[in-house]
Formats: C-alpha cells, structure tokens, sequence
C-alpha cells in the first residue's frame, strides 16, 4: 500500500522509467496531481490549480507531463442565474453533470517535473480532453470538444498541438473519430470513427490509419460485418474514453 488516508487517490501510471507513479489526489480538496517513489515515502504534490488537474499523461522522457483543467475563473461558480445576468456565447452553453460550460471547460496544460514549470498550450473555450504523446514527445494529440459555434458539442476533433502552442484539426472535417494514437514511430494515427457522409446513427465504425506526412486515410477493417470498437453513443462529454483493444 503506497497512500492511506481519507483523500480519494486515482488514476495511478507509472513513470517511463518505472521508478515513480503518478496520481491525482484531493487531499488539498480539488484533485491535483502528485508523484511519488515506488519504495514509498512521502508524496510530492505537483500543482495547485482552482479548478484541480483532469486526466493527464507522462512524456516519453518521463520529464514532462502533461494534464488537462478547467479555468481559473473569477468569484464563485457557477453563476446564480436569479442574482446574476449571464451572457450566453455558445450554441450549447451547459451539459448534464457539468453545468456551465464556460467554467468547466478544460485547457491543456504541460508540466516540467525539474522545474515545476506549467506552461498553458490552448485557450479556445473549447473542452480539451484525453492527451497523448508522440513518440518522440514533440506533440501531442487530443480531443476537443463542446465547441462554443457546433450543435453537436458531444462529439470529439482530433487535434494535434505542439509545445509552443501551435494546434491543428488532425483531419479537418473528415467526420467522428476516437480512440486516436499514434503508431511507434510516430509516422501514422490510429484510429476508430465514421467519417462524415451523412450516414445514419449507428453506423458501423471502422479501424484507419491516417498517414501523417501524405495525409492518406486508409480503412483497415472495411470488410468486417462488424462495427469496430463495441461503443454505444454515450449522453456524457468523456465519449472518447471508450475502451476498445
């Protein structure tokens, strides 16, 4: 047993070098995330955000990490809408479990584990979520949801950004895709999704694999008679948490 006590500690992963698991713990009241040696001893606390730390992945280096969380809004949240006026900017403007959006939404934030250094890399309102490096460790892909202009804020982009903050849609507007990742040298994405030709809901889902450099989509699983991935559309915004192997 590495922690005791009456916080709630979760989603433990292992350092590259598999000597320290990282954790987030809300034993500072919101979740915040931590190291600590695998021999035990006493856990390092490694950020102090209002908002507290969402889900988060280790660099391949193991120097850096980098996590998702909310704004750092003024005053209390969220608003009492029968003492105050709310200037509604989205066309989804609040979700189920969430509330308002503009004070729940999550940026993607990188931490240097040396330095304790947090650099903030987007700031689009948007619901960024579920990180992932490339192998080389110079980018990251995730999903971005509940954008403030789409009706259809459930559903994920895939986006790519780099360290300086420069971000782009993977694939544009080719239709739903989750359960991205890049392939071990880092020349390709895999992934599962429909792209978007006016198909109905539930339609089969298929595995691609995007070509980073010529932009070619090729569809692994088109003579299955069977969807891949075995998800259900999910009322809730962390759909791309789907597990699928």
């Amino acid at each position: 047993q590495l922690t005791n006590g009456k916080a709630k500690d979760s989603n433990p992963q292992w350092s590259p070098d598999g000597q320290s698991i990282a954790f987030t713990s809300t034993r500072t009241d919101k979740p915040q995330l931590y190291t600590m040696p695998i021999d035990g001893g006493e856990a390092r606390q490694l950020t102090d955000l209002k908002q507290g730390v969402g889900g988060f992945a280790w660099s391949p280096d193991g120097s850096k990490i980098a996590f998702t969380a909310g704004p750092d809004y003024e005053g209390d949240a969220p608003l009492d809408l029968t003492k105050e006026v709310y200037r509604v900017s989205r066309t989804v403007y609040r979700f189920d479990a969430m509330g308002y959006l503009d004070y729940v939404v999550n940026n993607l934030y990188v931490l240097d584990i040396d330095s304790g250094e947090v650099t903030q890399l987007t700031d689009d309102e948007t619901h960024n979520i579920n990180p992932r490096w490339s192998p080389d460790g110079s980018k990251i892909l995730y999903d971005a949801t509940m954008k403030t202009d789409v009706i259809r804020a459930l559903y994920p982009t895939l986006m790519m950004i780099d360290l300086d903050g420069n971000s782009e849609a993977v694939l544009g507007d080719w239709g739903e895709t989750t359960n991205a990742n890049f392939t071990p040298d880092g020349t390709k994405i895999v992934f599962v999704g429909q792209p978007d030709e006016g198909q109905p809901i539930g339609s089969k889902s298929d595995l691609y694999v995007y070509d980073i450099a010529s932009g070619a989509v090729d569809n692994r699983s088109a003579e299955l008679e069977v969807g891949v991935g075995g998800r259900l559309s999910a009322d809730m915004p962390a759909m791309g948490l789907s597990t699928w192997n």
